[in-house]
């Protein structure tokens, strides 16, 4: 059964068509569907692990696809495969084959569990939205390449992906504020972001949430397996840095 919280906040934003936990609408144009889905696949870049670098360690990626798992399950979605790049810029990109990348930039800014799962179920928000047929081309302001300007309808998108994603967040047992503190972040740091994800758009959502109180069981905010894997790909960023700064030091004798 639905949570009443769940419901409220996405029908607050018009997240949910017939559905709250990510199945699509019965009524979608597929043509108009195709038409964005190949605006995705144009726009996302798909080369971008051999761009910018993958990241292959087995205990990173084992847990990002663990819990990328755990939360598709939770809100009965499909699978999302998780990859990892060692780029520095921030951003989280979906591909038309369900694969999700995320930067080490950005992983390395998440502080907690909760903020992280926030990220995964927010692209998941917007693949949800485009099945829908509600996610106009498909994009998220998180995308590369950034952009300089957002249309109006981007920040409509971001308010339904957010919306939806805070759902999923519920239903899994995460603080859903985590996800509104990692966006607020976010846009600060980035001003181009902040003209999809608006700190309006995101305190309404916050006091909606604070409204409706939190459930006598909380809500889970960290483990043990984040705090080890964030600490593994800080020390591999920082030696990386390294390298570039002196590279001198990681030759051999005769080099």
């Amino acid at each position: 059964m639905r949570s009443p919280a769940i419901l409220v906040v996405a029908l607050l934003y018009g997240a949910v068509g017939n559905t709250a936990l990510g199945q699509a609408g019965s009524t979608v144009d597929t043509s108009t569907q195709a038409g964005k889905e190949w605006e995705l696949g144009r726009r996302i870049p798909p080369d971008l692990e051999k761009k910018d670098g993958s990241i292959d360690d087995p205990q990173i990626l084992g847990y990002l696809q663990q819990l990328a798992d755990s939360l598709s399950n939770s809100a009965a979605l499909g699978s999302l495969r998780v990859r990892a790049t060692r780029s520095t810029k921030q951003y989280a990109a979906v591909s038309l084959k369900r694969v999700l990348y995320l930067s080490a930039g950005l992983l390395r800014s998440i502080e907690d569990e909760a903020e992280l799962s926030g990220l995964i179920t927010h692209k998941l928000a917007h693949l949800v939205l485009l099945q829908q047929g509600t996610a106009g081309d498909g994009g998220c302001a998180l995308d590369p390449p950034p952009s300089s300007s957002w249309p109006q309808e981007l920040r409509d998108r971001e308010r339904q992906a957010t919306a939806l994603a805070v759902s999923y967040l519920i239903h899994a047992g995460y603080d859903p504020t985590s996800l509104l503190s990692l966006l607020s972040r976010f846009s600060y740091e980035h001003p181009g972001w902040a003209r999809a994800i608006t700190s309006e758009d995101l305190l309404e959502l916050r006091l909606r949430l604070e409204s409706d109180g939190i459930p006598a069981a909380g809500y889970r905010l960290d483990s043990s397996a984040f705090v080890q894997v964030h600490a593994i790909l800080v020390t591999m960023l920082e030696r990386h840095r390294g390298r570039l700064i002196n590279p001198g030091l990681n030759a051999g004798p005769h080099d």
